[in-house]
């Protein structure tokens, strides 16, 4: 049985927000919330790498370079 495991979507953007200097903890909490419900609504997320990050956790979709936050 594989299991799999991952970080949610405002832990990764916090992180990568303070940890550039972007912004302080709580205004990085804030705009980590605000993507976290967009991706809510959108189910997912296209960069411009190429690489989609989604809610779904669909094995049958192989092209995708990450199924999961």
């Amino acid at each position: 049985m594989a299991f799999r495991y991952g970080t949610s979507a405002i832990t990764l953007i916090c992180d990568v927000l303070t940890d550039r200097g972007v912004c302080d903890y709580p205004r990085a909490f804030e705009l980590a919330q605000a993507v976290d419900r967009e991706l809510s609504r959108c189910g997912w997320i296209d960069t411009q790498e190429g690489i989609v990050f989604s809610r779904d956790n669909d094995d049958g979709r192989r092209d995708r370079q990450q199924l999961a936050f």
